[in-house]
């Protein structure tokens, strides 16, 4: 599997969560920009959001928030691979409960170069 192929399965997963756990008719936002060298790509939702607390756990193998866990369908591992595929690209994730309800979820990446 190359860069292009993690990066794509990392960005299905996140907005995919989004879609899923957010209310009909809400907004999915994706936000990248260049931070201090590194590419910062933000996915925010308008779902039930979670406990802060958890934001850590969400990140584990079949861990679920409380708050989706009654809408869930499919096994749960799809942010655990999300943040292998990350570090495996030398990135990092996160996840922030947003003030208000809903879900940031996000990663940092170095750009990709290629030696000429």
């Amino acid at each position: 599997m190359g860069d292009e192929t993690y990066l794509s399965q990392v960005l299905r997963n996140l907005i995919g969560n989004a879609a899923k756990y957010s209310p009909v008719g809400s907004q999915v936002r994706v936000h990248a920009e260049s931070q201090d060298g590194d590419v910062v790509v933000r996915v925010l939702d308008e779902g039930p959001g979670f406990p802060p607390e958890e934001a850590e756990r969400l990140f584990e193998l079949v861990y679920r928030s409380a708050r989706t866990a009654q809408r869930a369908t499919v096994a749960g591992i799809g942010l655990f691979v999300t943040k292998q595929l990350v570090e495996a690209l030398g990135g990092t994730s996160w996840a922030v409960a947003r003030p208000g309800g809903g879900s940031e979820f996000g990663l940092r990446l170095r750009p990709y170069t290629e030696d000429l």
